[in-house]
Parts: structure tokens; C-alpha cells; sequence
């Protein structure tokens, strides 16, 4: 928040600082592994049991990964073993996991706004574009596994897209049509009156932000990672 603690108030005559600014804060909370930094939301007692359970996640992300070559000795019959006690282990402390996730959205949505008011103070505010997007969720063992990287179930692939656009949207409102992360980029590019880039593939979702109208469009979600795939979850997948 450093930028925006020193710059200038809005109301200021500083020509230089009265040009359009764009702003690009990226967090990684809440995201595995999740770091206690913050002992609003993350006391020392459960700072300690998160290292824990990191360790844990960490233990079995790369436990069921590229198991070929962990199976060429005994047929895989301990490889096994050591996934299905992990697996078993995560499993009575998935409570536990569920609200260190909770809170770490807690505290990414306090420093998100903290952000905001910053740009009150500084009286940018009213005239700010804020947008808020996120690249995929978690599998908390929702369909049989944790993480992020086995499946596309909603979990993963519906994630928040949030704007707030002075003068264009309302307070509260909902929309359900679906659209997509590449939508975003023509959508900044039609909100300041640019061309969309021939290469780009999505849309600009402004009339659905104004409240009308789009043409109905796939959303598509696709999942190309074969080395890292768990061959244990493919009736879980619904894989062939």
C-alpha cells in the first residue's frame, strides 16, 4: 500500500498526477500453501498447526504425482500405503483445513479493503474502475481430493468476478450468465474506449455490467496436465 499512502491527494494541482493510473494488486491468498502472516486471522496456536498441516498437503501433492516410477519396485504396494495413510490423515483434519481456508479469505478480503480505503482517503474513489477476479478455487475434498489441479468441478472453475464501475453498475446486483477470464481484457479495453487486440479471444462483458443483454456464449474450462494426474481418482473424474 506504499504507492498509495504516498501519492498525492486527487484534489491536488500536480498535472502529472491527474493521468489515468492502473493498478494491478495480485494476492495468493487464500492459496496452497496457506501462510499465516497475518495473527488477526491466524493466532500463534493455529500458526503452528498450519505449518502442520502444509506439510501434510505438501507430503501429498507430491505424493500423487508421477507415480510410474514410485511403482517399479514392489508393484507400488508402498506407494500406496503411504498415499491412502495421508489421504486418511487429511481426511479427519479436513475441519481444520476448511477453516484455515475460511480464514485466509478473511484476510485477503481485509487487505483488499484496507486497498479501498486507501483510494478513499486520497479521494480516487469515485473514480476508479475496481475489478476483482480469481484464477481458480480449491478442492477441499469436495469430490475426493484437495487442491487444484485433478479436476473441473465448481469448486475449481467458478470463481468471482466482482466490478464495481462508477456511473455502470448497481450495488448488490447479480448476474448469471457465464463468462470467462478472457473476457477481462476486452472488457478494460471497450471501458476505455480501446480496440480489442485481433488475437484476443474473449469479450467485453460491459452490457451484461450495464445490465443488458448478451448473446449467449460457451464458457470453456479445460484440464491438460497428464504428468501430474492421480490415476487413482479417474472413476472420481469420471475419466474414460
Amino acid at each position: 500500500h506504499k504507492w498509495l499512502a504516498n501519492r498525492p491527494m486527487a484534489s491536488d494541482d500536480d498535472a502529472t498526477e491527474t493521468k489515468p493510473t492502473f493498478i494491478y494488486l495480485h494476492t495468493v491468498e487464500p492459496h496452497y500453501p496457506l501462510t499465516p502472516t497475518d495473527e488477526r486471522f491466524f493466532p500463534e496456536a493455529d500458526q503452528k498447526k498450519l505449518r502442520r498441516l502444509n506439510h501434510l498437503l505438501d507430503r501429498f501433492r507430491k505424493l500423487s504425482r508421477y507415480r510410474e516410477k514410485r511403482m517399479k519396485k514392489d508393484g507400488g504396494k508402498k506407494h500406496a500405503e503411504q498415499v491412502a495413510a495421508i489421504k486418511k490423515t487429511l481426511a479427519k483434519r479436513q475441519p481444520d483445513i476448511v477453516r484455515f481456508y475460511d480464514q485466509a479469505v478473511r484476510m485477503a478480503d481485509a487487505n483488499l479493503g484496507a486497498v479501498i480505503q486507501q483510494l478513499k482517503d486520497k479521494g480516487m474513489w469515485e473514480n476508479t474502475v475496481f475489478i476483482v477476479i480469481a484464477d481458480h478455487g480449491e478442492e477441499l475434498l469436495d469430490h475426493g481430493y484437495w487442491l487444484h489441479d485433478q479436476s473441473l468441478y465448481d469448486e475449481l472453475v467458478r470463481v468471482p468476478l466482482v466490478m464495481r464501475i462508477p456511473g455502470l453498475t448497481s450495488a448488490g446486483r447479480r448476474i448469471p450468465a457465464p463468462v470467462q477470464l478472457i473476457d477481462l481484457a476486452p472488457t478494460l479495453a471497450d471501458l476505455v474506449g480501446a480496440s480489442a487486440d485481433a488475437n484476443w479471444q474473449g469479450r467485453s462483458v460491459l452490457p451484461l455490467a450495464a445490465g443488458d443483454a448478451l448473446q449467449d456464449a460457451p464458457a470453456f474450462t479445460e484440464r491438460h496436465n497428464t504428468r501430474k494426474f492421480d490415476s487413482e481418482l479417474k472413476a472420481l473424474r469420471g475419466d474414460s
